[in-house]
């Protein structure tokens, strides 16, 4: 007999609250003067969306695999310290 879980009003609440701080996390990592001074209106709600996706689906980390293609492994180190 499989007993399944019955989800609360406030384990719900306690979820989307949650997913909400990422959201607004994600979104205040992306909104630096760099990105809002460089697109359009219409082109940041659109890169950041695909930066939201990005940062949800890889845990907000960005891979380090693409960056030492670009700058080389010394060079990725002085950047990122």
């Amino acid at each position: 007999m499989e007993i399944s879980k019955v989800t609360t009003m406030k384990e719900s609440m306690n979820d989307t609250a949650g997913i909400q701080r990422i959201l607004k996390r994600y979104k205040t990592r992306f909104r630096v003067p760099e990105n809002l001074n460089f697109y359009s209106r219409e082109d940041l709600i659109a890169a950041e969306r695909k930066f939201l996706k990005y940062a949800i689906m890889n845990g907000g980390v960005v891979s380090t695999a693409t960056t030492e293609d670009s700058l080389g492994g010394q060079d990725l180190r002085k950047h990122i310290s």
